[in-house]
């Protein structure tokens, strides 16, 4: 191509067009930069509002199993009257039983809850309820419980186990035993009760301290957690005013009070 005089100064004048405009504007950065925060967000109350609809399921369905899946442990337990526990794990939260959270005002909280238009953020929590109900924290990308304040005081009923369903108290007894928790097994048990030794001797229990006093070594032994263990809780039965046996010659005896199983007798 002829380079002439008039060619020289349009590609002058187009280079220092070029120049003079960004590859990208700043502005356009910006923007980019608050609409992928702006996803994110959306992204995340998505999956904040999907962790509150489970916690309405389990409540629906007064499923505890369920609800317990959808905590962070240790969980924290407030109670009306002032007073709070720390749940350490899921086999302690499922012994403080069904009643302990299914009340009608937990229902009633969780239920008019409206899991559309809750918003919040992963350090503040979501709360659901009013002067009851729970709240939801982010833990490692997960929406989880980690907080309840009940409508109930922490009385000597919600401190105790309280399962109607056989299967599901000898699941539980065995998990307890399992994790050797002679604190929760002491909320399972009706008193008085009766712990019957190795030697052949028995002890009469008139409370959960008295129990939880004696040690899991002394209560717990190696014999009772293999014969707990072994026990196919689907072929458990009633036997007339016996009640039920979990294991052979050492093992644990179930009966029900009130609608409910409890233990009345250990014998190692």
């Amino acid at each position: 191509m002829k380079i002439t005089k008039k060619n020289t100064v349009i590609m002058m004048c187009t280079l220092a067009m070029v120049s003079m405009v960004p590859a990208a504007p700043v502005y356009a950065k910006t923007s980019q930069a608050y609409g992928a925060e702006a996803r994110s967000n959306r992204s995340d109350t998505q999956k904040m509002r999907a962790a509150a609809e489970e916690v309405q399921k389990a409540f629906d369905k007064m499923d505890l199993e369920k609800l317990s899946k959808l905590c962070n442990y240790p969980v924290l337990v407030s109670y009306a009257d002032g007073s709070m526990a720390e749940v350490k794990d899921k086999s302690q939260f499922l012994a403080l039983g069904s009643g302990t959270f299914f009340t009608q005002g937990m229902l009633d909280a969780i239920a008019s809850a409206n899991v559309a238009k809750l918003t919040g953020s992963s350090e503040a929590g979501v709360q659901m309820g009013g002067d009851c109900g729970l709240a939801l924290f982010k833990f490692k990308g997960k929406w989880k419980i980690n907080n309840f304040y009940l409508d109930a005081g922490a009385n000597a009923d919600t401190q105790v186990v309280n399962i109607s369903s056989l299967a599901e108290m000898a699941q539980q007894i065995q998990k307890t035993c399992s994790y050797g928790d002679l604190e929760t097994l002491a909320r399972m048990c009706n008193y008085p009760m009766t712990l019957s030794f190795a030697d052949g001797t028995n002890k009469d229990i008139s409370t959960q301290q008295q129990l939880i006093q004696l040690g899991e070594k002394k209560v717990l032994t190696e014999k009772l957690l293999k014969a707990i263990d072994q026990v196919d809780v689907s072929k458990l039965q009633e036997v007339g005013d016996a009640g039920v046996m979990m294991g052979g010659d050492s093992g644990i005896n179930l009966r029900k009070i009130n609608g409910y199983w409890k233990i009345n007798q250990i014998y190692q």
